[in-house]
């Protein structure tokens, strides 16, 4: 959930990223996920169907 005041212009450039790990399996004698049977994702795509990101040298990114 992202949450932005009303007041404050939202700039045009902003990007919202939803990371995702999920797993079908765990280990049945520790109980954490079987990180060989987990997919991870990027707004809902796998690589290579992820969104191309474009940068150049002295761009500012950040991660929340």
């Amino acid at each position: 959930m992202v949450v932005d005041s009303s007041a404050s212009p939202v700039p045009a450039q902003d990007r919202i990223f939803v990371l995702l790990a999920a797993t079908d399996e765990a280990d049945p004698i520790f109980g954490a996920p079987l990180v060989s049977r987990t997919v991870r994702a990027i707004n809902g795509r796998s690589w290579p169907h992820t969104e191309r990101l474009h940068v150049t040298v002295g761009d500012t990114l950040r991660g929340g």
